[in-house]
Parts: C-alpha cells; sequence; structure tokens
C-alpha cells in the first residue's frame, strides 16, 4: 500500500522514517551480531 506523496512534508517525514529503520536495522545488527 503506497501513499502518493504529493505533499513535500510527507515526503520529508517518510524519508526521515526510512533513514531511521535503516540506522535501527543496522545498530541492531551490531548489537546482536546477526
Amino acid at each position: 500500500a503506497t501513499i502518493p506523496m504529493s505533499n513535500p512534508r510527507a515526503r520529508s517525514l517518510n524519508l526521515a522514517t526510512s533513514v531511521g529503520i535503516v540506522m535501527y536495522h543496522m545498530l541492531w545488527r551490531y548489537n546482536f551480531g546477526v
């Protein structure tokens, strides 16, 4: 389910969320060594 990103604030929020998720996974992998 994709939400059309016509509004720049929503797009930047989505980008920030994506970056946060990636960093979270990198930290999790670093901490648990999976």
